[in-house]
């Protein structure tokens, strides 16, 4: 029975039958079917979409391919060949206080304060 109840929900609802705003945003965003898995399988769930999401993963990106060109990160990501070597400063930073190493950009540093 319970089949045949979201079979009919599947094929009939509409926007307009979400039931609160934050549905309707969401199946007007990304589609009925998707605010209907979301309903599904998030019932009462809440949940906060950051505003910087892209820049969060784009960092990720770059670390994770650190051995591609600036420039290349740069095009991949959408970040300006600065926001690149910046992002990279600091991944190669954490990996040296971790390791005990000094990095080229810390040695950069270091040499401009003497």
């Amino acid at each position: 029975m319970r089949e045949n109840f979201i079979r009919f929900v599947a094929e009939n609802i509409t926007i307009d039958d979400m039931p609160s705003e934050d549905m309707k945003v969401i199946a007007e965003s990304c589609g009925v079917e998707t605010a209907l898995n979301i309903m599904r399988n998030l019932p009462g769930a809440r949940f906060f979409v950051p505003v910087n999401w892209q820049k969060i993963i784009a960092e990720k990106y770059i670390a994770q391919n650190a051995d591609k060109s600036v420039k290349a990160l740069a095009l991949d990501t959408g970040f300006s060949d600065w926001m690149v070597l910046k992002v990279l400063n600091k991944k190669t930073s954490e990996i040296g206080v971790k390791t005990g190493q000094t990095t080229v950009f810390d040695y950069i540093k270091e040499g401009k304060n003497k």
